[in-house]
Order: structure tokens, then sequence, then C-alpha cells
């Protein structure tokens, strides 16, 4: 009769203990890899073309406030000339009209005011991870081009309601408040430390701020009736 070896008992739990620990090293490292290829593309997509890098350089307040200061007069300049019978009426359906983009500049310009004076400033609207986004993907372009995304709506705190003013008082509260904010910028003790916020953005360096002031009266500009025939200084 044949002698038939029997398996160890004790190799035999060896044997298995060292495939499960084989086994869940290799699930560790597999979970490890997948973590890592996800933060790589995290930062890829995060990662600013160099076009847009432009849009992030440093700009004094004072070059800031001038070029928020020219914008303004462009607009009051093609607000002027706007025809009478066209200031109250809107451009299309549901658009608004010249007395109605001449208050919400006004009101843009005074919500920042009021932040400097140490008075509220606009509600944030989004939370920190799309304010994180919208501050590597948007605003490198908004600085650089002027594009402003469509669709966007204006804060409660700056929509316009039905113009009661006439064109001379708009414009004259247009210019003045734009005028007491570049005051109170050049006043303010932080200097190039001043920051302030954005609905969308979140806090952002004041010059920052300024300059997408500066655009969205340029963007605004661009609706105003024969604003296309009329360019920018």
């Amino acid at each position: 009769m044949p002698c038939v070896r029997k398996a160890c008992p004790t190799r035999r739990s060896w044997t298995s203990r060292r495939r499960r620990l084989r086994g869940a090293f290799s699930r560790r490292s597999s979970m490890r890899w997948v973590r890592s290829r996800r933060r790589d593309t995290c930062r890829t997509r995060l990662r600013l073309p160099g076009n847009a890098m432009a849009g992030r350089k440093s700009l004094s307040l004072e070059a800031a406030l001038a070029r928020h200061r020219d914008a303004v007069a462009a607009f009051l300049a093609s607000a002027a000339a706007t025809q009478p019978d066209a200031w109250t009426r809107p451009s299309a359906e549901g658009k608004w009209s010249p007395a109605q983009i001449a208050e919400h500049l006004s009101l843009a310009v005074e919500a920042v005011k009021r932040e400097l004076n140490q008075g509220p400033s606009m509600r944030i609207l989004l939370p920190a991870w799309k304010r994180f986004l919208l501050r590597r993907t948007v605003l490198p372009g908004l600085l650089s081009t002027g594009h402003f995304p469509p669709g966007v709506r204006a804060p409660r705190e700056i929509r316009p309601t039905l113009p009661i003013a006439t064109r001379e008082e708009a414009l004259r509260r247009l210019e003045g408040a734009a005028s007491e904010l570049e005051t109170s910028c050049r006043q303010d003790p932080r200097g190039e430390t001043l920051r302030l916020s954005h609905p969308y953005f979140g806090t952002l360096r004041a010059s920052d701020l300024i300059r997408i002031l500066a655009w969205h009266a340029l963007h605004h500009r661009a609706q105003l009736p024969g604003a296309e025939e009329r360019s920018l200084p």
C-alpha cells in the first residue's frame, strides 16, 4: 500500500496567509495608484494656459483706478450721445434700457465704495470650492480680455429698478460714485494690500476688483444704442 504524505497544517496556514497578504498589498497599491492619478488629473485640469496667465499679472491699484476712470468716462460719453427717446427704451424684450444700465453701474460702484467705508459687502453667492474654481478658470480671462460669461445674473444688490431719474441725474450719479470710489481707495491705509469682496469670486485684491469694474463699464457701454459705431478710447 503506497504511503500518502499528508500536508502539514502549519505550512498550509502560512501559505494561505501569504496569499492573503499579497492580495491585500496588491489592492492597496492599486488604490494608491488610482488616488495619485485622480490628483494628477485634477491638477492638470486646474492648470492655467499660458495666455490666461497674462491676466493675472500684478497691476498696481493706481493703474487699476486709472483704467476704471477711463472706462467710466467712455461710458458717460456714449450714454450722453444716446437719443433722448431711446434712454428709457430697452434694446430688446427682457433687456435693460440705457437708464437701467447706468443705474446698474452706479449700484455696482456704490456697493464697492460701501465696503471700503466699513459697510456691508455684497452677499457671496457661491460656496468656497466654486469660488476657487472660478478664480482659477474664469477670472484670468476676465482680467485680460474683459470677457464676461454669458447668462450670469447680476446680484440682487445691483439690479436696477424702473428708472425715475433723468439722464443727466443718472450720469452725474455714476460719475460721482466713481470719483468717490477712487478717493476712498487712495485714502485707505491698507494700500496695495487692500482686499475686497466679489459675489462670485470671493475675496480679491482691490486692484483686480477695480479692473473688473472697468471691464464691466465697457461691457455695458457696448450695449448702448449705436455703441458699435463708436470706437473705444
